[in-house]
This record gives structure tokens, sequence and C-alpha cells, in this order.
């Protein structure tokens, strides 16, 4: 019923799938929050929070080569002119 009364007033948006309802908080409803719970105005929801980015640490190349894992190729030669390449259930040998 809380949700209901909520949903009423315009403080969460609903969005009904596949016999579920998904409420999310509106700024009026954040607002509405706050003041009725007593909680200081830095609190917020997550999903209003910028989310922090952490980059993977970059790698320094040294200049040497290093070799390729075995069973991969090095280099693809390109086909002969004319000849066709088959993939999958078509390849013949």
């Amino acid at each position: 019923m809380i949700v209901k009364s909520l949903k009423s007033r315009g403080f969460l948006q609903d969005v009904f799938s596949w016999m579920w309802s998904y409420y999310t908080v509106t700024n009026a409803g954040v607002q509405f929050l706050v003041k009725e719970l007593g909680v200081s105005s830095d609190v917020v929801p997550a999903t209003y929070k910028k989310k922090r980015v952490i980059a993977a640490p970059k790698v320094e190349d040294d200049g040497e080569e290093k070799p390729t894992p075995t069973g991969e190729a090095e280099e693809a030669t390109p086909a002969e002119e004319g000849e066709k390449k088959a993939f999958g259930r078509g390849q013949r040998a």
C-alpha cells in the first residue's frame, strides 16, 4: 500500500514487464523521502551518484618480440587468384 500511495502522488514511476513491476523514485520522490525520513541532504540513491571508472594500468612495451602461442598462425597468406576459401561444413581439402 505504501508503494501504491507513493505512485499515486507521483513520487514513483513504474514499468510492468513479464508479470513484474519495476519502480524508480522520481526527483520529487527523493525530496519527499529525505524530508520524511529525516536524513541529510547528501544521502542520495546509488543510481543518482556518478560512476567512477577505474582504468586498467598501462603496460610498458620493452620492444622485444614475444612468441605467438602454439596453434596460432603468425600471418595469413593471401589466397591465390581464382581460388575460393570455404569455411565451416563446406570446407574441402
